[in-house]
């Protein structure tokens, strides 16, 4: 066989497969929706490991079958290369010259790659809208993801979650110590704190001369907690710690290690809504996720503003099994003051 007649066959075969997974989209008749999105993500989750070309056919033939808007074809986004990224975003572009509706796909895409797309349109997209207040909102400053030994904390299982680049980034550095117990005590709860995570050092640019700082938390908290940082770094609530918020027992965090990742470009833009339920939210430095407004904290009796320090996200374990939220399953933002020694626990939720 000759090569041009093998690359046909190939093209015949990955056509007669788009095609099927396509037929399993329509969302009748309602009783085997499920499992005809099941069995579409795994046909898709095939693909997601080494070239992207398959993928790049697949986004294609679900725009012109407008079949695109669901979140199968936008997870897809993140797994193609970057050449195929900049073909697909020449493709939307054009799309969306022409009257079509693929603003989810131009979403996903501009958060990955704003630099194929025009300014007067970033400025439109939601998700952009608070990274404009920034200097140069295009050039996010560097970040780390938090990177987990065994692998994403439980959480949704889909296949586009589970293989993610953002959970799979080559890490550097020791291990850092995530969960386990807490040592000082809510004034507002009367119970041990649970324990986040210790650094080893704060991040370049941070300005703290701390070999080591302990970050634990009152998950029971619904707004600002404030805490003091001795020298080697342990924390202690300043009162008032937070206004009432959750009655719950609070149950220690699952004892797990971590290393950070420097993060790529690609991944320095992250929405919450965009990106919630399959990309790692667990990061160091860079730009927070928000969910609601910023709510930047200042230093307390200080209009000074404190410097984003780290994110966590709501998928961590308790030692129970049960799953830890911040409020109703939001992020939680910790802001540090190298000065004061200053750290301030911010959750968001929906």
């Amino acid at each position: 066989m000759t090569e041009n007649a093998g690359e046909r066959k190939q093209d015949l075969s990955s056509d007669a497969e788009i095609h099927a997974i396509l037929r399993l989209f329509p969302v009748s008749p309602r009783q085997t929706f499920q499992a005809r999105y099941s069995e579409a993500e795994t046909q898709i989750g095939r693909h997601f490991d080494g070239d992207s070309s398959f993928l790049l056919k697949l986004i294609k033939a679900a725009v012109e079958a407008d079949l695109h808007d669901t979140p199968l074809i936008e997870d897809t986004v993140s797994f193609l290369d970057h050449e195929d990224l900049i073909r697909l975003s020449f493709l939307l572009l054009g799309r969306a010259k022409r009257g079509s509706n693929v603003e989810s796909l131009i979403s996903k895409a501009a958060l990955q790659a704003p630099e194929l797309f025009p300014e007067s349109l970033l400025r439109e997209e939601y998700d952009f809208r608070d990274w404009w207040t920034h200097a140069d909102p295009l050039r996010p400053p560097p970040c780390e993801h938090i990177i987990f030994e065994n692998g994403p904390p439980p959480g949704p299982p889909f296949i586009a979650r589970q293989k993610h680049p953002t959970w799979h980034l080559p890490t550097t550095g020791g291990e850092l110590r995530m969960g386990g117990e807490g040592s000082a005590m809510c004034p507002t709860c009367r119970q041990t704190l649970v324990h986040l995570i210790t650094l080893e050092n704060v991040p370049v640019g941070m300005g703290s001369p701390l070999p080591q700082l302990r970050l634990e938390t009152c998950p029971n908290s619904l707004g600002p907690t404030f805490y003091s940082h001795d020298a080697d770094g342990r924390p202690t609530p300043i009162e008032p710690a937070h206004p009432q918020g959750f009655d719950d027992i609070i149950v220690p965090l699952r004892e797990t290690m971590v290393r950070l990742a420097r993060t790529p470009d690609r991944w320095l833009r992250q929405s919450w809504g965009n990106s919630n339920s399959r990309e790692n939210l667990f990061k160091v430095g860079g730009l927070p996720s928000w969910i609601q407004s910023p709510e930047i904290p200042c230093v307390p009796g200080t209009d000074r503003q404190m410097d984003f320090l780290l994110q966590v996200d709501s998928e961590l374990q308790s030692v129970q099994g049960s799953d830890v939220l911040w409020g109703s399953g939001g992020l939680l933002y910790v802001f540090w003051d190298s000065q004061t020694r200053i750290s301030c626990h911010l959750p968001q939720f929906t």
